[in-house]
């Protein structure tokens, strides 16, 4: 975010290459930088060329670029929310390990390992699963000047290549980083 910021604000960057290899990660970390990626490609052209795999919060960046290349055979898509634990409490029960979870509040032991999810806690982490994909989608719907009926084929989680995501209008053109950076030049002229 802050390298987007200075390349953003510095007068003699013309246009910016973003490339991205990413299987995703943080919902929060991605659409920190969407909103990074637009604040430059508001001011200059942000030329997103994908690697080999730009899935879920790699793609969330990527949709907020001015133009994103693919090659044919790259890993595109994944617009979707995964979320959940792994309990193992009765792994731990045959182990013979004794552990206490002290917790004060209602939903306070949401994340341990130690029990399920109660329905309180399960119906609240599907309530931000849910709100997180609502979120996602009208970034790429944003990002890609495209109606969210458009991306809701495309979204819950399904992967393509990238020529499948230029035929769904999730890629612009096919290419790579040497056809991503004669684009930029082109672009910032």
């Amino acid at each position: 975010v802050k390298e987007l910021r200075r390349l953003g604000d510095e007068v003699e960057v013309k246009a910016v290459v973003l490339r991205i290899d990413s299987p995703g990660g943080s919902a929060l970390a991605s659409d920190a930088m969407w909103h990074a990626v637009r604040r430059v490609a508001k001011r200059k052209p942000v030329i997103v060329s994908i690697g080999d795999l730009c899935a879920s919060g790699g793609y969330y960046v990527a949709s907020a670029g001015t133009k994103i290349l693919a090659n044919d055979e790259s890993v595109v898509g994944s617009i979707g929310v995964v979320g959940g634990k792994i309990v193992g409490e009765e792994l731990k029960q045959r182990l013979g390990v004794h552990s206490e979870r002290i917790a004060r509040g209602k939903r306070a032991g949401w994340t341990s390992s130690l029990s399920a999810f109660s329905d309180d806690e399960r119906a609240a982490v599907t309530g931000l699963l849910e709100s997180t994909y609502a979120l996602f989608l009208d970034r790429i719907a944003e990002g890609r000047n495209l109606p969210k009926e458009r991306i809701l084929p495309l979204a819950e989680g399904r992967i393509m290549s990238g020529k499948r995501a230029r035929e769904g209008q999730l890629v612009d053109e096919r290419g790579g980083l040497v056809e991503a950076l004669a684009m930029a030049r082109s672009m910032g002229k």
